[in-house]
């Protein structure tokens, strides 16, 4: 693609305001804008913070304060998943957990500077502005140990054994990563969301390890100074994150929201809280849809985007300050959402959209893919009361301080609808008894798609995830492979021709969004119908038809003028095999039809359920040769609970 028609393209998509902010940002920064509004200081230059040694604090975080009348709750939540106590002594061992998944031991203190995959160092000085992101490897993996998740495995370890080392070994580390990141220096300031959910991380670790001999005075003054810098850098540069148009810009409200709130004692506080109070309603109005999606087009965004919600609303109610009700509606319909797509029996979703491993309120034992935590917790604090029957998942609602989450009765399911359509996030669910299908049905899309996932179907069985999304794996790679996880081959879909469904114009941006077409007939509540047609004229209807013991997939292809390919990604815990156009599994067979069928085989494939992490799959592909063709894939479901 030339650069007068990606240019085109941009202006096209994003609109003529976006992209004049955008080229407007730019010249800013190579004039020194930003670099001059959030000079590189010290933390001695700050000025004190008045009472900012004494505790508590101006404003009330909503960690339930302790007491034996907490022992039952967390034996009982305790005996599922991995006790959180044995996670904190790793932590206190110099061990860290990388986005919930993989462990590594880069000491205590750490490198905060250091790719933990590459072992490249990011720069440590310098202004944040003047520093290029993508020159240390995938700066993820610099980021994420700055981003201290790992406070929360502290302080949920703190409450259930007093063990003030755990204090210790948290203030010790803010103290060491204050020394090694003076304020706007470093590749760690270069994010204001990153800098938002680290503000959100100290706090939460500030007021769960309240009152302990570790939380002295000056190590509380030094923390509020930390706050209000955070604060400073995030306020002044707040209208690129609301620019992004996802969740930044919500994560950076909800860090001068949480700052303005906590400390009221700061000269500033009053202006970062009315802003943060402004752009979230704002951001609640125009990024959560109508339906209850995201303008994110990911299930993992979309779970970030509610917990920071949930932690916002939660903090204003401890201080006497509730959000609109609009605001509240919007988060009440993105927990119901969720809600939609899990798994009740093991909380797991299809693995839809980018995954970056975030999880930034890590608060019970349920593991990174389980969805159940956010969905109770979204009822609880909207609703308060539960949708999901009790557990370990209730962990996180109580130590958002639903005190209640503990007893409240559960409020009876509705009646669950064959069909469910969520046309502004371009999702059709179908349920016929043990058996799910989630198809990727996109009408018009008012933000930027995320993958080339159209027509996609995800299909699921007694809580088993046969056909499957592959996930995201990695953001900043330059091995070939890893683009075709979000690309049209690391979906359950149809390739034309070997191009994808949409032109890359970057990184994060496809051009050329196409527009599709959904037929929902009331006769038929087990079927959706769906079509598109992309940039080169190549046109895909799929019509998916879903029965307790089968899903039957039908393909009509036209416009293509080399060969077609369909893939199916299959569950990695079955043994497949192919047998003429059947792919046979121990449980499942997909039996394919089709007037001409040039090869169908089994190829190696992967999936990444945790981010920078990717394990092998199976892959049906079936390839037609042109001009167009019709394929229909017969799905037998057998019992997974035999």
């Amino acid at each position: 693609m030339n650069r007068i028609s990606w240019a085109w393209q941009l202006l096209r998509l994003m609109g003529p305001g976006w992209v004049s902010f955008r080229v407007a940002y730019a010249l800013r920064q190579r004039a020194g804008w930003d670099a001059w509004r959030t000079p590189v200081t010290s933390w001695d230059a700050l000025p004190v913070i008045p009472s900012a040694g004494a505790w508590p604090l101006g404003g009330r975080l909503f960690v339930p304060r302790s007491g034996n009348a907490d022992a039952p709750l967390f034996a009982s939540w305790d005996a599922h998943g991995e006790d959180v106590r044995a996670v904190a002594a790793r932590i206190n061992a110099g061990e860290f957990q990388l986005f919930e998944h993989d462990w590594v031991a880069p000491g205590s203190p750490p490198d905060w500077h250091r790719n933990l995959a590459t072992g490249q160092r990011a720069p440590a000085t310098g202004h944040w502005s003047q520093l290029d992101e993508f020159g240390s490897g995938d700066v993820k993996l610099v980021w994420e140990l700055s981003r201290f998740a790992w406070v929360f495995p502290l302080v949920r370890a703190f409450r259930r054994t007093s063990d003030e080392s755990l204090a210790e070994c948290y203030w010790r580390l803010v103290e060491h990563w204050s020394a090694h990141n003076p304020p706007n220096a470093g590749m760690n300031w270069k994010c204001g969301q990153e800098t938002s959910l680290r503000v959100i991380a100290w706090c939460f670790g500030l007021h769960g390890f309240a009152a302990t001999r570790a939380q002295t005075p000056e190590r509380t003054a030094l923390l509020a100074k930390m706050l209000a810098a955070s604060a400073h850098r995030v306020a002044a540069n707040l209208h690129y994150g609301l620019s992004q148009r996802n969740n930044h810009g919500i994560s950076e409200a909800a860090g001068l929201w949480t700052v303005g709130i906590l400390l009221p004692e700061f000269p500033d506080a009053a202006r970062w809280r009315e802003q943060g109070r402004q752009a979230l309603e704002s951001q609640a109005r125009s990024l959560i849809y109508d339906d209850g999606g995201f303008a994110q087009h990911s299930v993992n965004y979309h779970r970030l985007m509610l917990e920071v919600f949930l932690w916002c609303i939660q903090l204003g109610r401890a201080n006497g300050t509730e959000f609109s009700a609009e605001l509240l509606g919007r988060v009440r319909s993105a927990g119901k959402w969720i809600e939609a797509l899990l798994d009740p029996d093991t909380g797991r979703v299809p693995n839809w959209g980018s995954n970056d491993g975030a999880h930034i309120l890590p608060l019970t034992n349920c593991g990174y893919l389980d969805y159940r935590p956010v969905v109770q917790a979204t009822a609880m604090v909207t609703d308060r009361c539960r949708v999901l029957r009790p557990g370990p998942w209730d962990e996180l609602a109580w130590w958002l301080g639903c005190a209640e989450a503990g007893a409240a009765d559960c409020e009876p399911r509705a009646s669950i609808a064959m069909r469910q359509d969520l046309p502004d996030s371009g999702l059709t669910v179908l349920r016929a008894g043990e058996a799910r299908a989630i198809v990727r049905t996109a009408r018009k899309f008012r933000h930027r798609p995320a993958q080339s996932d159209l027509q996609h179907v995800d299909l699921w069985f007694g809580g088993a995830n046969l056909l499957r999304d592959t996930g995201s794996y990695r953001y900043n790679s330059n091995e070939p492979a890893d683009a075709l996880f979000k690309s049209v081959v690391g979906h359950n879909t149809v390739e034309f021709d070997g191009h994808d469904q949409m032109p890359a114009l970057g990184r994060f941006l496809y051009g050329s969004w196409p527009r599709g077409t959904v037929r929902l007939s009331p006769d038929t509540p087990g079927t959706v119908s769906a079509s598109y047609e992309d940039w080169k004229g190549c046109r895909h209807e799929r019509t998916v038809t879903l029965a307790p013991d089968r899903c039957i997939v039908m393909d009509r292809l036209d416009g293509f003028h080399r060969e077609a390919v369909l893939r199916w990604h299959l569950a990695p815990d079955e043994h497949w095999h192919v047998d003429g156009s059947t792919c046979v599994g121990t449980r499942t067979s997909i039996h394919v039809t089709a007037e001409r069928v040039t090869l169908a085989r089994l190829v190696e494939g992967r999936e990444s359920l945790f981010y920078n992490s990717a394990t092998p799959i199976k892959v049906f592909e079936i390839r037609v040769p042109a001009p167009s063709a019709s394929i229909q894939s017969e799905i037998i479901l057998a019992s997974v609970r035999a």
